[in-house]
């Protein structure tokens, strides 16, 4: 199910200044997807390592490389707003 909907890879990007990456077309053309929830930007991808790579030039932030599970589905589903509301 995950496999069908998602991408199989998520790098979590949190600090000061994690937020202005959302908008970095450099980065963004790494990942299929982008999100943001609260402090904390989503990159959604099919190949992690290229992004991880970019990150390096951020040294500042910390990152999670992890696999996409099924609460990833979920909010993508039905909404990451629900977490936050919740």
């Amino acid at each position: 199910l995950i496999a069908e909907h998602l991408e199989p890879e998520v790098v979590e990007v949190y600090g000061a200044g994690a937020l202005a990456l959302a908008q970095d077309p450099a980065l963004l053309a790494l990942a299929a997807r982008t999100e943001v929830s609260g402090e904390t930007v989503f990159f959604y991808t099919r190949e992690a390592r290229p992004l991880l790579d970019a990150l390096l030039q951020h040294p500042h932030l910390r990152t999670l490389h992890r696999p996409a599970n099924l609460e990833d589905l979920f909010l993508k589903l039905t909404g990451r707003q629900i977490r936050e509301d919740g």
